[in-house]
């Protein structure tokens, strides 16, 4: 049996904690590259810096607000939107979605229930797809047994017209 070797390296997120609750995340790409993220609850806005390899300090930065980095995240992880004059490429257009992560107090309703068990306004236009426990590790729990705790992070998906209703439903 050939052993099969990724072509994908292995990446390492770095977590430090800052001052005033701030967090900075970092990551050495393939190529030497160092992306870095700053994260401060208090003001719910991103820092974005680029560090090239053998590199001293970044020559890119970018600050994003809690929407616009979910929407970038969502284009780097391959979520597709509707695009205006789409059809010009010959292509039909898509239907649009959007990414949200929404942190959960005690009076959400999915407090308590596993992933599966989580019930949002329309089914069919927006779901919980994911749940992240910051107690835990891994990025995403996959437990199946584990129930949903305030303070927990739920990953939504649905249609623009429907994530209102869905985070202000599970928002309580």
């Amino acid at each position: 049996m050939k052993r099969r070797v990724s072509a994908v390296p292995d990446l390492h997120v770095r977590e430090h904690r800052l001052a005033g609750g701030r967090r900075l995340f970092t990551v050495t790409l393939a190529d030497g590259t160092l992306v870095s993220v700053a994260v401060d609850p208090a003001t719910s806005t991103r820092e974005l810096a680029i560090t090239p390899p053998g590199g001293d300090a970044a020559t890119a930065r970018a600050a994003f607000r809690d929407p616009e980095a979910t929407v970038v995240a969502a284009i780097l992880g391959g979520m597709r939107f509707v695009v205006e004059g789409y059809e010009e490429y010959g292509e039909p257009p898509v239907r649009a979605l959007n990414l949200r992560t929404v942190t959960i107090g005690p009076s959400s309703p999915a407090v308590g229930r596993r992933l599966h068990e989580i019930e949002v306004p329309s089914p069919d236009d927006a779901e919980v797809i994911g749940v992240i426990h910051e107690d835990e590790p891994g990025l995403i729990q996959r437990d199946p047994g584990r129930t949903c705790r305030p303070g927990d992070r739920l990953v939504i998906v649905g249609r623009p017209g429907a994530m209102s209703r869905t985070v202000a439903h599970l928002l309580g």
